[in-house]
């Protein structure tokens, strides 16, 4: 099996942070995103992957990042233009041979997905029921076979969302389709989306269903970035334990408040709530 992370998005709903760094390469509690992915699919068995980046520096530094630190078989493709999660999937078609595992960079979930693999459908899509889908690709399922597909509906026809991994078998199938909307300029909001391609799938007879998530953590936005953040620090032990402090450090409280300084002594400052000044 090979995984397929695309991660050419400019990252405008992170901006201004993302101006500088690939939103695959913020850190989420000890860790970077992209490093919790790779790390989750490492742990069951793939050991291919297949990046999509942007001709920019900021594909230059999840390449180099990931040549650095994992020692994975990884292939690159670029893409140039902003057209599309559907398209980013085609340009990586070259590389692919078998059974994908399509994992969107701003997914970050609990559970295992070890036994998709094992399901007798051309596809597996993960879903999350969420309050407001009307921001999400959604699927309207029966006895576990996905019916329909919709990108982003004005009118939600169903509460499960796409949450952005997908496990594909029949991918000669999946880029045929791609390929067709490609054709025939098929696009929502402006880009050519993969939940179309799915959608021409299920049309063509295709078998998709479904895995629900325990747990669903978005990373596409500020708000979201910041309550996923709470979210797993808040399962991570706090203390000293095997940390080692190195002195001289100061620490002052005030107001219920307190601030540590490292080295250099806080003498004749006034505090506010908002800021220190001298």
């Amino acid at each position: 099996m090979i995984a397929i992370i695309p991660a050419a998005g400019l990252g405008k709903r992170l901006r201004p942070v993302t101006y500088k760094t690939p939103k695959v390469l913020l850190r989420i509690g000890e860790k970077r995103i992209i490093d919790i992915l790779v790390e989750k699919l490492i742990k069951i068995g793939i050991r291919k992957f297949v990046f999509v980046i942007r001709p920019t520096t900021h594909g230059k530094k999840i390449k180099d990042y990931i040549k650095k630190n994992y020692s994975i078989e990884s292939k690159f493709v670029v893409q140039k233009k902003c057209k599309g999660a559907a398209h980013a999937i085609l340009l990586t078609k070259k590389y692919i041979n078998e059974p994908i595992l399509i994992v969107f960079c701003d997914t970050l979930f609990t559970g295992s997905i070890g036994n998709i693999f094992k399901k007798n459908f051309d596809g597996v899509i993960g879903v999350k029921e969420v309050k407001d889908p009307r921001r999400f690709g959604v699927v309207v399922v029966k006895r576990g076979r996905i019916l329909k597909l919709i990108e982003k509906p004005e009118k939600p026809i169903s509460n499960l969302a796409i949450i952005g991994v997908y496990f594909i078998k029949n991918y000669r199938e999946l880029f045929k389709c791609i390929e067709e909307i490609i054709k025939k300029k098929i696009k929502t909001k402006g880009e050519y989306q993969l939940t179309d391609a799915l959608e021409l799938m299920v049309e063509r007879g295709a078998k998709l269903g479904v895995f629900k998530v325990k747990k669903w953590l978005d990373c596409g936005k500020v708000e979201a970035v910041l309550e996923t953040n709470r979210e797993i620090m808040k399962h991570k032990p706090r203390g000293t334990q095997n940390c080692r402090i190195k002195k001289p450090v100061f620490s002052y409280r005030f107001k219920n408040r307190s601030i540590c300084c490292h080295r250099k002594k806080l003498q004749d400052c006034k505090f506010n709530t908002r800021k220190l000044y001298r």
